[in-house]
């Protein structure tokens, strides 16, 4: 105290307390890492976050700290390549035939494909009239002894080698 008032506040230096911020980062809501950074200083983003392939940036400067912020994780949206998923999968008919579907995406090919390669394959849906994973896996021993019950992988087999191979993916008549 002494050495400020004799000396210190003439030499202009800072008497003044730091003042220290909370960084908190969350991502979909939930928090994964928080942080106490000094007034100006920046706070170090978690890198398992940015590492992520769908991760696009934080919502919020956090290099210039000078209050309490939260800072949220944005992503980009998935795309999927229709023309790979075209053995299995036809916009159309999958909208068409699932009127759950139909009412969530209206004519949205992007979306029901996205639903498809989501959720639709791990529901077993038929995404085209000329494949059907049921009848697929019902005549295949050998895919049922290295997928099981891992249905997404015959949908992937069939569009990777089955059709290649000349499997017969349609369904039963």
């Amino acid at each position: 105290y002494l050495h400020y008032i004799r000396r210190g506040k003439a030499e202009k230096r800072n008497g003044a307390p730091e003042n220290t911020y909370t960084i908190t980062f969350k991502k979909n809501g939930v928090v994964v890492k928080t942080e106490e950074v000094k007034e100006g200083g920046s706070a170090t983003a978690p890198s398992e976050i940015e590492a992520e392939s769908n991760f696009k940036s934080w919502d919020k400067d956090f290099t210039n700290v000078t209050s309490d912020i939260e800072v949220n994780a944005v992503y980009t949206e998935p795309t999927y390549d229709a023309e790979y998923y075209a053995p299995v999968f036809d916009a159309e008919y999958y909208l068409n035939k699932y009127a759950d579907i139909k009412e969530a995406f209206g004519d949205d090919a992007e979306k029901a494909l996205a639903h498809f390669v989501e959720r639709g394959m791990k529901e077993s849906r038929q995404g085209s009239a000329e494949f059907n994973v049921d009848a697929y896996r019902a005549r295949y021993a050998d895919l049922n002894e290295a997928f099981g019950d891992d249905v997404v992988s015959y949908y992937l087999h069939y569009i990777r080698r089955g059709k290649a191979e000349k499997r017969n993916g349609a369904p039963e008549e």
